[in-house]
């Protein structure tokens, strides 16, 4: 697979977050959260950030690559049984508040991201 490419199955590393969010109590139910809004930052103020972009002929093909429409189209199949998967574990009675709002604030990190 090609390295560009790449960089769009990085939300994987939130959905599998959220997965364990939906199941855990207390830390593990913000880990989606932690990971988007403290850990991604502070690589990005570590990283050198690559200032080139694609020259016309790089965009043409990659508009004609099919790996971007399959990474699309793979992401959406996630996303519903995801969703049902969130709604299961949401109305589970032994939930405390805090691990609720974890968990919802996990769920709409992850809509949003994908």
């Amino acid at each position: 697979m090609k390295t560009t490419a790449f960089k769009y199955f990085s939300p994987l590393i939130i959905y599998a977050g959220s997965l364990i969010s939906f199941t855990s109590h207390g830390l593990k139910c913000y880990s989606p959260l932690i990971y988007a809004w403290i850990v991604i930052p502070l690589l990005e103020l570590m990283i050198r950030p690559d200032s080139s972009n694609m020259d016309e002929a790089e965009e043409e093909m990659a508009k004609r690559d099919k790996t971007y429409d399959l990474i699309l189209y793979f992401i959406v199949l996630l996303q519903v049984p995801t969703l049902f998967y969130f709604l299961y574990h949401i109305k589970d009675p032994g939930v405390t508040l805090v691990d609720r709002i974890g968990r919802i604030g996990s769920m709409g990190l992850l809509c949003g991201t994908f």
